[in-house]
């Protein structure tokens, strides 16, 4: 699970508990050490996910081929 993931779990309201529960892949050390470095880089992560969310609303937008 990435930092971004992990931040849009946290940001979206999900409790570092309720994160860990919901994927027991990643200990909570893992989501307190994601969760501190978006913390730390806020600015820089929140301009990285709107970026992503743009590009994903741009390829829905996208024509396809053959249509």
């Amino acid at each position: 699970m990435s930092v971004h993931q992990v931040a849009v779990l946290f940001t979206g309201g999900m409790s570092p508990d309720a994160i860990t529960a919901e994927y027991p892949g990643i200990s909570n050390e893992g989501v307190y050490a994601a969760i501190t470095h978006y913390l730390a880089n806020r600015a820089q992560i929140d301009a990285e996910l709107a970026d992503e969310a743009a590009e994903g609303r741009a390829v829905l937008k996208a024509p396809r081929a053959g249509r």
